[in-house]
């Protein structure tokens, strides 16, 4: 494992302290247990934007264009039978 060392503003570092009192481990495990979690929120977030962009990219697409035509027609038409599919 590699060493780090961090500074931190006064604040930060006071409540590290407490939550890991709190949670009955050390200073170093909380904060790494922190930058893990954040590792792991930050490639979330990443992903959904990837894969936002894609189907953002995927909507100009002919193929797509003429599929959810389709698709919207077979819904309007079951809706128009009396059925209640969102229900």
């Amino acid at each position: 494992m590699s060493a780090l060392a961090l500074r931190l503003p006064e604040q930060l570092m006071i409540e590290s302290n407490q939550l890991a009192k709190q949670l009955n481990m050390s200073r170093t495990a909380f904060i790494r247990m922190a930058i893990e979690d954040e590792i792991k929120k930050i490639k979330h977030r990443l992903q959904k934007e990837e894969m936002l962009a894609a189907f953002q990219q995927l909507k100009t697409t002919k193929s797509y264009q003429k599929l959810s035509e389709e698709l919207d027609d077979e819904v309007f038409e079951i809706n128009d039978k009396g059925g209640k599919w969102w229900k």
